[in-house]
């Protein structure tokens, strides 16, 4: 069916003709305030379906799948909805963005060693619904995540295919072999930690790349025109608008979505008590040692004015908030990247943990036509339409990422909440536990565990932090120490061997006590014997 000629086409169509006989800044008014009331529209029934649907099956995903598709591929049809500058429906726009989502997932891959997995005892282990647990399950003797070698696979398997996809080294197959691994790579990493939106963002755009021509920019199209005297490949004239939007569409509606869960918090998420408790608890738990133990910046600010951090806090709501406007706003693309890069700049001044992968996701809007050699780079003709089989799986990718807010409910990989940091209360204190090394020179060292665990780089928040409740979580954490002891030791002369190890549980009254050079106060301690193998509380544990 031709949708033009569609009958509701048809009766829109004196609308379409007015609005085309407007003067250019009555269109730019109109198309603004069409785009607001639109953000205001879908943002309503977005919150009303997600409260409908939560107890269908998958979340109603299986209904909100068709229905996003046919929205966005009803916009994209008759309204142009990809409204991007030449420069920017090139092919190489499409190498462009597989080399920033490859380098970003390449970074948290050589970044966090999953080898290191094997320290902590199996216990710790838990399988996220979806099918991947389900493989996990099944077949036990080929995912064998608790098997050096597999893991040593793994490890090389996924680092090696990212650099391949990321030079365009056999294209094609490298992404899929990419693709697959990091699938793989990624969940062992979440067995220990926690499903967030961490490394998922890049990790279903490199899934919509498999199905897109992104070979530009590759040393596969060097190859061939160099010693093969072929042609590039893509089309050099293949208009690739569609994929290139539709990933700075999913990559705008990610913040937009993660900004609804925070708009409808009670009290105001922003408000200057959430956002200290935030900066406080992440800071003083340390849930990312890349950076070291300074924390310097942290707690001086605990005493700034709260205005300061009403701003700061407002400012990354209204960025996540005007992601939403990278649809339909070539002006948003140009504005929104950047101010989204410095909210992640500040996660990173502030709390001491960095997102490389959201961070270079934010480079895709650079136009890669400008810095090329104006030799190796014309503006296409782009009369060589985009399949529409591949227009469809880009209106797909949009709805993906909508659905998984929509369903709230987490199903690695088809789906994620986007609900990171979707939390406020009123609190005047925070609490985190923390480790010290007991050494036989009686040195004490204070520690994450990260010296030796390196794949919690970017746990956030994961389990080995949380104080035992059990005699099965403390038989757990024994293991744990052991395991740990045993490595640290291995290495050390005597007098710096590991003898001891304790578990402190710290409160931190960052609002009355903020500028503690501790970070807070002792609570409670357990103490882990190492020659023993004991783990028994300690009375009066200071510093």
């Amino acid at each position: 069916m031709d949708l033009k000629n569609a009958p509701l086409f048809n009766h829109l169509s004196p609308i379409f003709k007015v609005y085309e006989g407007l003067s250019a800044p009555l269109k730019f008014l109109v198309k603004a305030l069409v785009s607001i009331l639109g953000v205001f529209v879908v943002s309503w029934f977005l919150i009303k379906f997600r409260n409908q649907v939560l107890n269908w099956p998958l979340g109603g995903q299986l209904v909100i799948w068709p229905l996003f598709l046919g929205v966005f591929y009803f916009l994209y049809k008759k309204f142009g909805l990809p409204n991007l500058p030449t420069i920017m429906r090139s092919p190489q726009q499409l190498g462009w963005i597989r080399i920033c989502v490859t380098l970003g997932l390449s970074i948290l891959a050589w970044k966090d060693d999953i080898m290191t997995t094997l320290i902590l005892p199996e216990d710790y282990a838990y399988y996220w619904y979806g099918p991947m647990a389900t493989l996990f399950k099944s077949f036990p003797n080929i995912f064998a995540y608790r098997d050096p070698s597999f893991l040593f696979f793994l490890k090389w398997g996924t680092r090696g295919f990212l650099l391949l996809s990321l030079f365009g080294v056999f294209t094609r197959f490298s992404m899929i072999a990419a693709f697959l691994f990091y699938l793989v790579f990624y969940y062992v990493q979440i067995l220990y930690t926690h499903f967030y939106s961490s490394g998922y963002m890049p990790l279903i755009l490199l899934f919509f790349l498999l199905f897109m021509p992104c070979t530009a920019l590759s040393v596969d199209n060097w190859v061939r025109k160099r010693f093969l005297n072929k042609a590039a490949k893509p089309d050099p004239d293949l208009d690739c608008g569609p994929a290139v939007y539709a990933c700075f569409a999913a990559y705008g509606l990610s913040y937009y979505v993660c900004a609804l869960s925070k708009w409808l918090l009670d009290p105001y998420w922003a408000a200057a008590n959430n956002m200290k408790k935030y900066l406080a608890g992440d800071a003083a738990a340390l849930i990312d040692q890349t950076f070291g133990l300074d924390l310097t910046p942290t707690y001086v600010q605990m005493g700034g004015p709260d205005s300061v951090f009403f701003f700061l806090g407002t400012f990354a709501l209204l960025a996540e908030t005007a992601g939403i406007f990278i649809l339909f706003s070539k002006w948003a693309r140009w504005i929104v990247p950047p101010m989204l890069m410095s909210f992640h700049l500040g996660t990173f001044f502030f709390q001491k943990f960095i997102f490389p992968e959201m961070l270079l996701a934010a480079c895709m809007f650079i136009p890669i036509g400008y810095l090329l050699p104006k030799a190796s780079f014309k503006l296409p003709a782009l009369n060589k339409s985009f399949p529409v089989y591949r227009v469809a799986l880009s209106c797909l990718l949009i709805a993906h990422v909508v659905s998984g807010w929509s369903s709230n409910h987490k199903v690695y990989p088809l789906s994620n909440t986007w609900n990171m940091y979707a939390a406020s209360g009123y609190a005047e204190k925070t609490w985190y536990n923390f480790y010290f090394l007991n050494l036989r020179n009686g040195e004490r060292i204070k520690t994450d565990l990260t010296d030796q665990i390196r794949f919690l780089g970017q746990a956030k928040w994961h389990s080995i932090s949380y104080w035992p409740r059990d005699e099965k979580e403390e038989a757990r954490l024994k293991a744990l120490f052991n395991n740990y002891a045993k490595l640290y030791n291995e290495t050390r002369p005597p007098e710096l061997q590991i003898v001891s190890i304790d578990f402190v549980h710290f409160i931190w009254d960052f609002v009355n006590d903020y500028a503690n050079p501790n970070h807070g106060n002792p609570d409670k301690a357990l103490r882990f014997d190492v020659e023993g193998g004991a783990l028994s509380p300690v009375q009066s544990w200071a510093l």
